[in-house]
Parts: structure tokens; sequence; C-alpha cells
């Protein structure tokens, strides 16, 4: 993937994430940071499905770069929870 892939390429790749989601939103029942993260992750999706399919990644990037942001700083407070190396 780069700054020429399409919108339809990122789309073949969300399959590839499907595991991960299912375990987070069955953990997202019961932790907060959990829902947040699974929370982030259906924003992110709608935006992106929401996209042409002939967009450009570059070109679509403004559009849900808050979107993917998010994502990170939810990602980012369930690491911290969950990996803490203290």
């Amino acid at each position: 993937m780069g700054p020429q892939s399409t919108v339809g390429d990122l789309r073949q790749t969300e399959s590839q994430l499907a595991a991960t989601e299912k375990r987070i939103a069955k953990r997202a029942k019961h932790d907060k940071r959990a829902r947040d993260i699974h929370a982030a992750i259906d924003d992110l999706n709608r935006a992106v499905d929401q996209l042409p399919d002939g967009s450009t990644l570059a070109s679509a990037q403004e559009k849900i770069h808050d979107k993917v942001s998010a994502v990170s700083n939810a990602a980012s407070a369930f690491s911290q929870s969950y990996c803490s190396t203290g």
C-alpha cells in the first residue's frame, strides 16, 4: 500500500483486520478502553465506506485523517493499559 493505492485496495486489506476486530469487540463488553478502540475502528470503517472506490489513498487521507488518529490514540491508550513495562 502506498500513496497511489486506491480506496478499493484498502478495502481489500480490511479483511486481514477482522480477527483482531472480533477479539476487541468481545473484550469491549467488559472494558472501556476496548470499547473506545472498537468505536474508533467502527467510525473509521464508516468513513472509509463512504469514500469512492477510485479515490487514491493520498486524496482520501485528508478526509479520514481524524478517524485514523482516533484509532491510533485509542490503540495507544489500550496498549498502555495492558502492556505497561512497569
